[in-house]
C-alpha cells in the first residue's frame, strides 16, 4: 500500500513537468537565494532555480521554479509550475497552478484549475480556485472557495470552506485514514468518498445533495489482491527478460562487476545513492530550459536504466553465493534474481532493503566506468 500511496502522488506530480512549448521572451535566475523584486524588469516566462525563492514583484506570464523555500507574494499573470520542500502562495495567480512539495500552502485566488501534490496541503480561508481542483496529500486542511469539482487523494482530510461543486475524495490508506468535514464547511452538490471507515461529519456542516460511502467489496478486494499479484509476476518476468539479455551480450561482465562492488560496498552504495539523486533533478533542470528536453529525456532513461541494472547486479552476486559450483552462471543469475525481487516484495523491510540493493547495483556500475576510464589514461 504504501508503494501504491507513492506511485498515485509521483503520477500526479509529473504534472509539474509540463512546460510551455514556446515563449517569446524569458527571464531566467539561479543561486542560492532568488529574489524578485519591484524595481526588476521581467517579460514573458520566468524561471527560477535556487535555496530560497522569493517573488515580491509581479510578474508578468508563467512562473517555473525549483527549489527548497518559495515564496509567492506578488501576482502571477500566468501558471505557476513548481517543485519545492515549501511553497507559500499568498498572490492572485492568473492561470493554473500545478505544485509539488512537501509542505504546500495556499491562501490566494486561482483563476483556473489547481493540481496539488505531496505531504501536507493546506488550503486558507482566502484561497478561491475558480476551476477544478485535483488533490493528492497525505494530510490534507481545506477552507476557502472552490466553483468546480474537487477530486481528491487522502490519509487525513479536514473539509471546511464553500464548495459550490461535487467533492469526490479517495483514501489512499485502506482503514487508517480519517476525513472530518467542519461545521463550517458548505457543500453545493453532495460529497462522495471511497473509504473503509465512515467520515466524521459535523451536524453544523450543510451538504445539498447525497452523502456517498463507498466501500470496497470482497471481489473488489480479491481483485485487487489478484491485480496486485500478477503486476509483480509481470515485474520479475521483465527483469528476468533483461537479466537473460544481459547474460547473452556480456556473460563475463557480472564476474567483474560483482568482483569490483564487494571490496568496497560502503562507497558503492554512497556513489548509488548520489547517482540516482542527483539525475532525476538535472533531468528536472534541464527538461525547464525546453531547449534541453531531449536532453533531460535521455536522462531519465538512464535513470530508468540504472535502476533495473542495479537489482540485476545484486541478483547476480546472490545467485553466485547460492550456487558457487553451477556449470553456467545463468541459472544462478536467474535464480538470485528472483530471490531479490521477492524479497522487495516484503512489507516495509523488502523496500529498504531493494533501496540498499539498487544502491549497490548503481554504485558498482559507476565504480567499473571510472575504474575503465582511469585505466585508458593510464594507457594514453
Amino acid at each position: 500500500m504504501v508503494k501504491t500511496r507513492q506511485l498515485l502522488v509521483w503520477l500526479l506530480s509529473l504534472g509539474v513537468l509540463v512546460t510551455p512549448v514556446t515563449t517569446q521572451a524569458f527571464v531566467g535566475r539561479t543561486g542560492n537565494e532568488v529574489i524578485f523584486s519591484p524595481a526588476d524588469k521581467l517579460d514573458g516566462v520566468t524561471y527560477a532555480f535556487g535555496q530560497q525563492i522569493t517573488v515580491d514583484a509581479p510578474l508578468p506570464d508563467d512562473f517555473i521554479c525549483l527549489g527548497s523555500n518559495v515564496f509567492i507574494n506578488q501576482p502571477v499573470a500566468g501558471d505557476v509550475i513548481c517543485l519545492a520542500d515549501n511553497i507559500n502562495i499568498k498572490a492572485p495567480v492568473g492561470g493554473s497552478v500545478r505544485l509539488f512539495g512537501n509542505n504546500v500552502q495556499l491562501d490566494s485566488s486561482i483563476n483556473r484549475n489547481a493540481m496539488l501534490s505531496g505531504h501536507q496541503l493546506l488550503l486558507g480561508e482566502h484561497s478561491e480556485i475558480k476551476g477544478e481542483t485535483l488533490l493528492a496529500n497525505l494530510i490534507l486542511e481545506s477552507h476557502g472557495s472552490y466553483k468546480k469539482a474537487v477530486h481528491g487523494l487522502y490519509n487525513q482530510a479536514k473539509l471546511a470552506g464553500h464548495y459550490e461543486s461535487p467533492v469526490n475524495l479517495k483514501e489512499l490508506s485502506g482503514g487508517i485514514s480519517q476525513l472530518v468535514v467542519d461545521p463550517t464547511a458548505e457543500i453545493g452538490a453532495g460529497l462522495t468518498y471511497r473509504a473503509e471507515q465512515p467520515a466524521q461529519i459535523d451536524s453544523g456542516a450543510h451538504i445539498n445533495g447525497e452523502v456517498v460511502h463507498k466501500v470496497a467489496t470482497a471481489q473488489e478486494k480479491q481483485a485487487a489482491r489478484v491485480g496486485w499479484w500478477w503486476s509483480k509476476l509481470l515485474h520479475l518476468f521483465m527483469l528476468l527478460i533483461v537479466a537473460l539479455v544481459f547474460y547473452s551480450l556480456w556473460p563475463n561482465l557480472g564476474d567483474k562487476l560483482t568482483k569490483a562492488g564487494t571490496t568496497k560496498p560502503v562507497i558503492a552504495c554512497l556513489y548509488g545513492l548520489i547517482t540516482l539523486c542527483l539525475l532525476p533533478l538535472a533531468a528536472i533542470i534541464i527538461g525547464f530550459t525546453i531547449i534541453g528536453l531531449p536532453l533531460s529525456l535521455m536522462l531519465l532513461a538512464i535513470y530508468l536504466f540504472l535502476l533495473y541494472v542495479g537489482r540485476l547486479i545484486a541478483g547476480y552476486w546472490l545467485g553466485l553465493k547460492i550456487m558457487p559450483r553451477a556449470k553456467s552462471h545463468l541459472w544462478s543469475f536467474l535464480l538470485g534474481t528472483t530471490i531479490v525481487v521477492a524479497i522487495g516484495w516484503l512489507p516495509i523491510i523488502g523496500g529498504a532493503i531493494m533501496l540498499f540493493v539498487t544502491w549497490w547495483g548503481v554504485g558498482v556500475v559507476e565504480q567499473m566506468l571510472l575504474k575503465t576510464r582511469a585505466n585508458k589514461k593510464v594507457k594514453h
